[in-house]
C-alpha cells in the first residue's frame, strides 16, 4: 500500500511535470510562430527594399546617361562658340583693314 502511494506520488509528479512540459512547448510554440511572421515580414521588406534599390539605380543610370549628352553637347556649344568667336574676330579685323584702305 505504501509502494503503491509512492508510485502515484511519482505519477502525479510525473504528470504535473509533463503539463509544465506542455506548457513551455505551447509557448515555444507561439514564439516560433511570431518569429515566422516577423521573418516572413522581413524578407517582404527586403524583397520591396531589393525592387525599390533596382528602379533607382537605373533611373540614376538613365540620369547619367542624360548627363553625358548634356556634357556633350555643352562641347559642341562651345566648340560652335570659339569658331564663332574667332569667324568674328577674322571679320571684325577685315572690316577694320577695309575701312582702312
Amino acid at each position: 500500500r505504501v509502494a503503491a502511494q509512492a508510485l502515484l506520488a511519482e505519477i502525479a509528479a510525473a504528470e504535473t511535470h509533463l503539463s509544465s512540459l506542455r506548457s513551455a512547448a505551447d509557448a515555444n510554440n507561439a514564439a516560433a510562430a511570431e518569429v515566422r511572421a516577423e521573418t516572413a515580414a522581413c524578407e517582404d521588406a527586403t524583397r520591396r527594399l531589393v525592387e525599390a534599390n533596382r528602379v533607382a539605380t537605373e533611373e540614376l543610370d538613365a540620369l547619367r546617361a542624360q548627363l553625358r549628352a548634356l556634357e556633350a553637347e555643352d562641347d559642341f556649344i562651345s566648340a560652335e562658340l570659339r569658331q564663332l568667336s574667332h569667324t568674328t574676330a577674322l571679320l571684325t579685323q577685315a572690316a577694320a583693314a577695309g575701312s582702312d584702305g
